[in-house]
């Protein structure tokens, strides 16, 4: 997905009443984006920092995925 295919998807009304919300995570080089239905889902506001981490915060502990495993699946294809 391009930033400008992304871009394009989060022109939607149904994200600016934040009623859903999209994000993109590119792991080769970090790219973090999301839409602005995510900044409202989540609380944030426009100048809060929205990256991984930050969203991370807001999962239960119990519904964190370990991100050694995460490698590890993504290593194996799954």
């Amino acid at each position: 997905m391009t930033v400008r295919e992304f871009t394009y998807d989060l022109s939607s009304p149904l994200h600016e009443l934040g009623l859903v919300g999209t994000w993109h995570w590119d792991l080769q080089n970090g790219e973090f984006l999301c839409s602005i239905g995510m900044y409202k889902m989540w609380g944030f506001g426009p100048s809060d920092v929205v990256n991984p981490a930050t969203i991370e915060e807001h999962i239960h502990p119990d519904d964190r995925v370990d991100p050694g495993q995460l490698q590890r699946n993504i290593d194996q294809g799954l």
